[in-house]
């Protein structure tokens, strides 16, 4: 049996530092970079994180996705819009203080 393929979605708001040390963290992952993914939340921090993370300093796939604040915003409508861009159907859900 292969190695199991999965989606790591991290939610995060407001916290950049945080952030930054889970996804350092991540990057020191032993596991194959091809067998996972990991999928950015940003859950309505002002400004938006999208544009002051440098991707390249990671080693794994890394996308940033950017909700737009709303009154029915919520954690859980962060983590189905994860859950929804997730490529591979087991999925780690952790907050962006996780390191």
């Amino acid at each position: 049996m292969g190695q199991l393929s999965f989606t790591i979605v991290l939610i995060v708001k407001n916290d950049l530092n945080l952030l930054l040390c889970s996804l350092l963290s991540i990057n020191h992952l032993t596991y194959p970079t091809n067998k996972f993914e990991v999928i950015v939340i940003d859950d309505g921090t002002t400004p938006s994180l999208e544009n002051k993370i440098n991707t390249s300093q990671f080693n794994y796939n890394l996308k940033i996705h950017y909700l737009v604040p709303t009154e029915t915003s919520s954690r859980a409508k962060a983590r189905n819009t994860g859950a929804a861009m997730a490529s591979h159907s087991h999925i780690v859900f952790i907050d962006g203080d996780h390191f």
